[in-house]
């Protein structure tokens, strides 16, 4: 007998699993097992619900428990939020695409152009603002099916955080460039672009780097060059200014936008 079926006293009938489209379209009687079951066990909660939801994996039951069975929330709007979608390349592929692409894989997302969440040091290892479109409403299975976007959810003090973006090219090539620092943390920063590239781990060669992917990089090299950012960045120097200086601009978003070049529409 598995766990699940022990705290629900049966086996779980065939009819029952995948009966749901989504966490949100569960019915009261469902809703009461699964409280019956979260305060029982939390495993076989998410067990039932990943089961009887088509469009549940373990991310999803796990916080459904806490805030909808164990919690207040409401089962119909719970994973309904607005979201800031951004585009998600790695630091390899950003360097070697046009702004153009990396940007244009959004044009069919429907919503409000340009933003993003203010860059700042405190917040530098978890992610790298990139310019996104805001979202609303969507709903929490939406997230899981974007190859090549990723969304960042919009609580109250995230939406005080945003900022309009002028010119998403350039403030692309500022993320760009903020993650190629962190990227290369742990060694002194190469002096020139081409030594800098290879650094990152982009192959030898003019079509190995696109001119956006370019203008990141000498961009960033500016910053050093008029001592914005340290060549020799390292853990225990970013911890330090991090703690001294917690809303100060990571790398990358230190020197004006004349640093990385002209728009995307010059």
């Amino acid at each position: 007998m598995t766990l699940l079926e022990d705290k629900l006293g049966r086996r779980l009938l065939e009819s029952e699993i995948g009966a749901v489209d989504t966490l949100n379209d569960l019915s009261s009687e469902q809703l009461d097992t699964a409280r019956r079951l979260a305060r029982a066990h939390r495993a076989a909660a998410t067990d039932y619900l990943e089961r009887v939801v088509r469009r549940c994996d373990f991310g999803d039951a796990a916080p459904f428990v806490n805030d909808v069975l164990l919690g207040d929330a409401e089962a119909a709007t719970w994973g309904v939020a607005d979201v800031l979608r951004c585009p998600r390349y790695t630091l390899c592929e950003v360097l070697a695409q046009p702004a153009s692409i990396v940007l244009g894989s959004l044009d069919a997302i429907e919503g409000e152009r340009w933003w993003r969440r203010r860059p700042r040091l405190a917040s530098w290892w978890a992610e790298f603002p990139s310019p996104g479109v805001v979202v609303r409403g969507t709903r929490y299975w939406q997230r899981h099916e974007m190859p090549w976007q990723y969304d960042i959810v919009l609580d109250a003090s995230d939406r005080s955080d945003l900022e309009p973006v002028r010119d998403p090219a350039i403030e692309l090539r500022r993320s760009t460039a903020s993650r190629a620092v962190w990227a290369v943390r742990l060694a002194p920063i190469p002096a020139d672009v081409d030594a800098l590239a290879r650094a990152l781990g982009l192959p030898v060669g003019a079509a190995a780097m696109s001119r956006d992917g370019h203008l990141a990089l000498a961009g960033l090299l500016v910053e050093l060059e008029r001592g914005l950012t340290p060549a020799d960045w390292t853990n225990c120097r970013w911890l330090e200014e991090m703690r001294a200086h917690p809303e100060a601009l990571p790398p990358g978003y230190r020197a004006p936008d004349e640093a990385f070049g002209p728009d995307l529409a010059a």
